[in-house]
């Protein structure tokens, strides 16, 4: 059948549907399917809607194509690409943004955005968005911002103003001995970089690495890079320098001072071992030492320990392990300056008492 220019206001069609020109629905829809609920129709000016299975799947305006739906569980998917899982089968979606704009990906829940992902035209950098702000920042040269815009110098830049701590966690909570959490410093060799850690309050800075420069010590140096002002070194052998590059024993610290010694003043101290129980008042026989041991069985023991005896002083004492389960002071020297070999209260500048060899005093 053959329709000139006419109005038709109803038409059912057996086989295919030739127009010489144009075909003008007029706000009518455009059944397709036999039951008649799969259309297109344009019953809003400028809109096209496209109806399956009875109700609209996609809606196509001047400025947007739209797959939204307000039915309950009715979900959208747009696929894109060739059929079938093997070959050489792709897809792409451009979202095109001429002269200083800016493409956009938008996801939003009724009318508000929740979240988006654009690139603007004049940097070319991706950032990803949630509720209006900028979240995740990839730029043009692959450096990535989490919370803020990278610096050129830095890979990965991790930024959280708030009044609390900001941290990065690695957790893997998989229950077997193998099951560890990693952070990695690698760089190329022996003759590349040193791998460290920065640390900056913007007041000082603070390195933490290994200085390949300097047989691959670890080192803790008080700068910016290793090598400068270290402050702890352990070499290849374990053993530790602290205020120098280098340990002649397992600890070696080092002083450099020009300070006098004064008989009467409180000296300089380089090591300290404190214990801090007690106050005025108390912690009498409360004690810091200082332990020696030879052998990993049997074990020869001896300390030196410097004893509270009242409030601002003390006395030293030498004890030693005389048995298997025994310990015995030694000599002891009171805040006097007394010397006590064999007893704990010296009467004298230097007092011996022993049960066999006779007494000194």
């Amino acid at each position: 059948t053959t329709l000139a220019d006419s109005t038709v206001t109803s038409a059912k069609l057996s086989g295919a549907l030739v127009t010489p020109s144009t075909l003008d629905v007029n706000g009518n829809e455009l059944i397709l399917d036999a039951d008649a609920d799969t259309s297109i129709h344009a019953s809003t000016d400028d809109q096209i809607d496209f109806k399956v299975g009875g109700s609209d799947k996609m809606v196509l305006t001047g400025s947007a194509l739209s797959l939204s739906s307000s039915a309950s569980g009715d979900a959208r998917t747009l696929t894109v690409g060739g059929s079938g899982n093997s070959g050489t089968n792709s897809g792409t979606i451009n979202i095109q943004a001429g002269g200083s704009g800016t493409g956009i990906l938008n996801f939003k829940y009724e009318t508000a955005i929740k979240a988006s992902i654009g690139s603007n035209v004049s940097d070319g950098d991706m950032r990803l968005s949630t509720n209006g702000s900028e979240r995740l920042r990839i730029t043009n040269a692959g450096n990535v911002g989490i919370g803020g815009t990278p610096a050129a110098t830095q890979i990965l830049d991790i930024v959280k103003n708030q009044s609390a701590s900001t941290r990065a966690k690695i957790t893997n909570n998989t229950g077997n001995s193998a099951s560890h959490s990693e952070l990695m410093l690698q760089t190329g060799g022996a003759s590349s970089g040193d791998p460290f850690i920065n640390f900056n309050n913007e007041v000082v800075n603070f390195a933490m690495g290994v200085d390949n420069s300097d047989s691959d010590k670890f080192k803790i140096s008080n700068n910016a890079t290793l090598g400068t002002n270290d402050r702890l070194v352990i070499d290849s052998s374990g053993n530790v320098a602290i205020g120098a590059t280098s340990a002649g024993a397992k600890l070696d610290v080092n002083e450099n001072s020009s300070t006098a010694y004064s008989a009467t003043g409180e000296p300089r101290e380089d090591i300290i071992i404190h214990n801090t129980n007690g106050a005025d008042g108390s912690g009498v026989n409360n004690y810091a030492s200082l332990g020696f041991q030879v052998a990993s069985g049997a074990t020869s023991q001896g300390f030196i320990n410097y004893v509270r005896t009242a409030d601002n002083l003390g006395a030293f004492t030498f004890s030693q392990r005389t048995g298997s389960s025994s310990y015995a002071e030694a000599m002891r020297i009171d805040s006097s300056g007394k010397v006590g070999i064999g007893t704990s209260s010296p009467n004298a500048k230097l007092e011996v008492t022993g049960s066999s060899d006779g007494d000194l005093t």
